[in-house]
């Protein structure tokens, strides 16, 4: 792993939506993939849309920018999140 989120404890949920929030809102995903074989995925964003990274990251103890780098680079590498 080329970077390591230390989240503060019991706060992986909320990092995890923070870093979703990041993919839906810069069309990270896989937008053909998700129309034909998801369902709720429109209430799925929905519910990630709060979980902004500045939100978050003091919350869970992750600048910012790590949460964004780590969603890019996560979907940058082909991951199947």
């Amino acid at each position: 792993a080329d970077l390591h989120l230390q989240c503060l404890p019991g706060q992986d949920p909320a990092l995890l939506a923070s870093m979703l929030h990041v993919i839906f809102a810069e069309a990270l995903h896989d937008r053909e993939f998700v129309a034909a074989e998801t369902e709720g995925f429109a209430a799925l964003a929905a519910a990630v849309a709060p979980f902004t990274p500045a939100r978050v990251a003091p919350l869970a103890g992750v600048p910012a920018e790590q949460i964004v780098a780590a969603a890019r680079s996560a979907t940058a590498q082909g991951a199947d999140l």
